[in-house]
């Protein structure tokens, strides 16, 4: 049995069965940032064994055998991932996406971002994936106010995109 994961771009990965096996660093070189993270996403939720990490500055993959490899993150835009959540979170500062879990796996948000001029950034609905992360890939450098609607309730958080920043953001409660 063959599974096909479809990244951003025209990139299609080939995990057979056993995919652990299959996954190696050869297969995170040329990857852009934003494919790096579709990749991270898919093996997190394929169970496979490798460790994925966002920050500002990177994605980076760290295998069972403490081999490794590392994409920049794009010069002018960062990845956000976001966990709104109503009864249950977890503390997180950089998003791991091979086990980083929140609980509104597949819902859709009403997402919106202003930055510190109040001009917006980003309005849209965004769906959860099956981690339950919404991901945002927002220009760098910016002090930005984010807001996230559901049924559920609303919350608003002001962010960074400056270096260093968080990645992971799962402190933001519906109520």
């Amino acid at each position: 049995m063959r599974i096909h994961l479809v990244l951003a771009g025209s990139l299609v990965l080939a995990l057979g069965a056993a995919g652990a096996q299959s996954a190696t660093p050869a297969q995170v070189s040329g990857l852009d940032a934003r494919q790096a993270v579709a990749l991270a996403n898919q093996w997190g939720a394929a169970g496979v064994p490798v460790q994925s990490v966002v920050t500002t500055e990177a994605v980076s993959f760290t295998w069972p055998d403490g081999r490794r490899a590392e994409v920049p993150m794009l010069k002018d835009a960062v990845y956000i991932a976001i966990a709104p959540y109503v009864n249950r979170t977890h503390p997180c500062i950089n998003h791991v996406p091979s086990s980083c879990q929140a609980e509104m796996a597949g819902e859709t948000f009403q997402v919106s971002v202003l930055d510190a001029k109040g001009a917006t950034v980003f309005a849209g609905p965004v769906k959860a994936l099956a981690n339950g992360f919404i991901e945002l890939w927002i220009p760098r450098g910016l002090g930005l106010l984010v807001q996230v609607d559901h049924r559920s309730g609303r919350a608003t958080r002001l962010l960074s995109t400056q270096a260093g920043a968080p990645t992971c953001i799962t402190d933001m409660q519906l109520r």
